[in-house]
């Protein structure tokens, strides 16, 4: 608008003026008010050539602190990545060492049952042997009970048999003693008979 309105002044001041010199002097003028109109064009697009700078640079830092912003946040994932898999890593390698050790755990069960087990097929084996034998000893025992019996009964026997013999023997005894000590007394009186006769012979 002041452009205009200078131009306008011009055109009306050079047309009053129709003299040679004053025509130079509106070229001056106009020419000083090109030169600071260009001027003003100038500052104008410095100003915006400054600003477009000023915006590119905010916009390459704001470009440049995303990127880092990222590349810092991608750093820091990987790294907890990394330490979640060495973590994972660990409580594996903690699980599998506990496996091993439960496994060994069982199999020293198992052998420990086995050995039992074994043992215990062996001490059925030595108590049925057992029993086995203390059948046959009851059998024995009974057999000898029996026998016992049967000679406890014969010795009675032998006993009842023995009483009568001797009870017999007894009798015999008596019946022999009394037949001997028949004659005998027999003998003694003819004995004393005949000593009275012969004491009555002589005198």
């Amino acid at each position: 608008m002041e452009h205009r309105t200078t131009e306008g002044t011009q055109k009306a001041f050079c047309a009053a003026s129709t003299s040679p010199a004053e025509e130079l002097k509106c070229g001056i003028i106009a020419l000083g008010q090109g030169f600071s109109d260009m001027g003003q064009y100038i500052s104008r697009s410095i100003t915006l050539l400054t600003f477009a700078l000023i915006v590119r640079s905010v916009v390459d830092f704001g470009f440049l602190y995303i990127l880092g912003m990222v590349w810092v946040l991608t750093v820091a994932f990987l790294v907890l990545w990394v330490l979640h898999l060495q973590s994972c890593i660990a409580q594996y390698t903690r699980s599998n060492d506990d496996l091993n050790k439960e496994l060994r755990k069982a199999e020293d069960v198992l052998k420990n049952v086995y050995k039992l087990e074994t043992e215990a097929v062996v001490s059925r084996c030595a108590i049925s042997r057992l029993e086995s034998e203390q059948g046959s000893l009851q059998c024995e025992l009974e057999e000898a009970h029996e026998k016992q019996r049967t000679t406890e009964l014969q010795l009675e026997k032998a006993n009842i048999m023995l009483l009568k013999q001797s009870h017999e023997l007894t009798l015999v005894r008596s019946a022999t003693q009394k037949n001997q000590s028949a004659p005998r007394e027999s003998n003694c009186f003819e004995l004393a008979a005949e000593g009275g006769a012969k004491k009555r012979r002589s005198m």
